[in-house]
């Protein structure tokens, strides 16, 4: 066993053990924060996922002429189409989420009301 320089008094009591969680307690906190960890993981992965194929749509960008503005240009169209993209897929989201989904609510209790 590893000796640290300091003698170990034999005498000396033991300090009492604080009070844990019971074991069934710790394996339901265990098992909901795995849970928890896996859910955020598979999101995570989804959301960082090229769903829209920008790679490919980047690759159908008619390739550059010659010359230095012609290839800044291209440049500048390979890093703003996957912006306007991206920006395209966030307000069909916003649109979907904050309006269609609470008229669809909206509709379905009117409907159920009358």
């Amino acid at each position: 066993m590893f000796n640290s320089g300091k003698r170990m008094d034999p005498n000396r009591q033991r300090q009492p053990r604080r009070a844990t969680r019971s074991s069934a307690s710790n394996s339901t906190f265990r098992n909901a924060a795995n849970a928890a960890d896996r859910a955020g993981t598979g999101l995570f992965r989804w959301m960082t996922t090229d769903h829209a194929n920008t790679a490919t749509r980047i690759s159908l960008i008619a390739k550059p002429d010659k010359g230095f503005w012609a290839h800044v240009r291209y440049i500048l169209k390979c890093v703003f189409v996957p912006i306007g993209f991206a920006l395209a897929r966030t307000l069909l989201l916003i649109v979907l989420y904050a309006i269609w989904i609470p008229l669809l609510l909206w509709l379905l209790f009117w409907i159920l009301r009358h």
